[in-house]
């Protein structure tokens, strides 16, 4: 896997090598993605906005012997094209110089780390979203629709899998490496191994004899699919799951240097002090990530399936709220700081969590019924905070909660009401 490229003047060798190891780190998480792993990866060469595949297929075949001293027609192929428009991807997270200055939770290294996490999952979010969107479509049990599938309880069924095989093959679509691959959810791939009679057939993961090319995510073998656990499938009203089978050849996705998921991925890194006018005192700057040319699309409907599939509990958020934390490990001992969001605060984004020590991201109604006076913003307007940035007129604001805090309260007493 290649190196990202750091553009910046401002970042020592050391720095940028704590950038680069963090960025990369979340990166391979895309490299591992079972749908990265399988598009079919082209290199784009940025002379349009535009990328095309190019497939070939035969339109006659031979009908009849050749007959002695007679020239056959011969035969006709066509050609289809697959295009798609490649776009930038990219955003950015906003530094201060007293967060670099005082390290405050490393905050480099940190904000290397959720850049890549977020580039991985912006660019695996729309490939994903790419291939579950196909035309081709089947639904559990026979039922006519999603709702039915819904209202009628229809979870998985040997039947069903049988049925897909059969429809892959019918459709000539060639397996991979032997076998198709089946994309689902844990719910799912739980429900399929508590069928009955799969017990007997199914190959755990750990038990193949050869583990040269397993996929992330990979939990068995059974009745000719490679089952893959994956969680960012779709969910439809709570409880109708949607899976993806799919077979060599089904979609294709295209990026600057596409072989490789750092290929054309930019770290732009933005001292203090570098922006000039915009920043007189010299107090922000910024660290972001930029993709020069990214996109996917499905080039074979027929190799690709989704299939949708009732499962009998609601599936959880993985977000867990501050109410739902047990405790945090604090100077001060465990304590749980409860969050309260003032009467003028319209947004409260927390980097890592509301933890003693951790900071705050807050942004004031300005605009929206309220607007921020002219006196800058001080620790009298918060309760178990330490103000870290904010200046007159700002209408966003970083706070860093206090070791000792066992409450973090937010009233923004400088925004007044229009």
């Amino acid at each position: 896997m290649s190196e990202v490229t750091i553009t910046t003047g401002s970042l020592s060798q050391a720095q940028k090598e704590v950038v680069q190891k963090q960025v990369m780190f979340a990166l391979k998480d895309l490299t591992r993605n079972v749908l990265f792993k399988y598009a079919e990866k082209v290199n784009f060469e940025p002379k349009s906005d535009t990328y095309t595949w190019r497939k070939y297929a035969l339109k006659s075949k031979t009908s009849s012997h050749l007959i002695e001293g007679v020239t056959p027609e011969g035969l006709e192929y066509g050609l289809t094209d697959y295009s798609v428009k490649v776009y930038q991807e990219g955003n950015f997270i906003p530094l201060t110089d007293k967060m670099l200055k005082y390290g405050i939770d490393q905050q480099l290294a940190i904000a290397s780390e959720l850049l890549g996490e977020d580039a991985e999952e912006r660019m695996a979010g729309l490939l994903s979203a790419i291939v579950f969107g196909g035309t081709n479509v089947r639904y559990a049990q026979g039922s006519a629709d999603r709702a039915a599938v819904l209202s009628g309880t229809k979870g998985i069924t040997v039947a069903d899998l049988n049925k897909i095989k059969a429809d892959m093959r019918r459709r000539k679509v060639k397996s991979i490496n032997g076998k198709y691959i089946f994309v689902a959810s844990p719910e799912i791939l739980g429900d399929i191994k508590n069928l009955e009679g799969v017990n007997k057939s199914w190959i755990d993961v750990e038990k193949y004899g050869d583990q040269s090319d397993i996929i992330d995510g990979e939990v068995g073998t059974f009745l000719g699919f490679r089952f893959v656990e994956f969680l960012d499938v779709p969910v439809y009203n709570t409880y109708v799951h949607g899976c993806i089978v799919f077979g060599e050849g089904a979609f294709g996705t295209v990026a600057i240097d596409g072989e490789d998921a750092a290929g054309g991925f930019d770290v732009i890194y933005h001292a203090p002090g570098e922006s000039g006018a915009n920043d007189p005192l010299n107090q922000r700057g910024s660290i972001g990530w930029k993709h020069n040319g990214f996109n996917g699309r499905i080039l074979r409907d027929e190799a690709l399936l989704r299939y949708e599939v009732y499962h009998d509990e609601a599936v959880a958020s993985s977000e867990m709220t501050d109410s739902s934390r047990t405790h945090y490990n604090s100077a001060s001992g465990n304590i749980v700081p409860t969050l309260t969001k003032g009467t003028n605060i319209a947004e409260i984004e927390v980097i890592g969590n509301v933890a003693p020590g951790n900071l705050l991201k807050v942004t004031a109604k300005a605009g929206s019924g309220y607007h921020l006076a002219s006196t800058v913003w001080t620790t009298a307007s918060f309760a178990g905070v330490d103000l870290i940035q904010g200046t007159a007129g700002d209408a966003t604001i970083f706070v860093q909660v206090k070791k000792d805090a066992s409450a973090v309260t937010l009233v923004a007493a400088n925004a007044v009401s229009d």
